[in-house]
């Protein structure tokens, strides 16, 4: 296995999709996949990534088992329920400009701050009488 062959395979394989074709009981497993060759290592075997089934392990596989195809089709995607977490957008507008988030922000309502500064004035008044 020289280096000039590892470098000749990995023009040839890498970015290929491709299906494994062997008799070997250790690829039977991939017999119905196609997988994505993302490089070829220095003992001349294809790194692949098959596609589906959440695995996104690559796998040294001989490349005289693997027969280049074309990309599978992409399968729809699943519809998936909405999330019950806030959009970051309704969480920066939930943010005062003082940077302080708007629930812990006091309210302030005119005319019960009034009052209260109010009948704070009128509680002092009355202790230096």
């Amino acid at each position: 296995m020289s280096i000039e062959r590892a470098e000749a395979l990995k023009k040839e394989l890498t970015d290929q999709w491709v299906r494994v074709a062997s008799p070997a009981p250790e690829l039977k497993r991939f017999a119905d996949c196609v997988g994505l060759v993302k490089t070829v290592n220095m003992n001349c075997q294809a790194l692949v990534e098959f596609h589906g089934d959440k695995d996104v392990s690559w796998y040294d596989i001989a490349p005289e088992y693997l027969t280049i195809t074309d990309k599978p089709e992409e399968k729809p995607a699943a519809k998936t329920r909405r999330s019950a977490k806030p959009s970051a957008a309704k969480i920066s507008n939930s943010v005062s400009q003082s940077g302080v988030p708007a629930a812990e922000e006091p309210k302030s309502n005119s005319s019960s701050s009034q009052s209260s500064s109010a009948a704070i004035r009128s509680d002092s008044q009355q202790h230096k009488d």
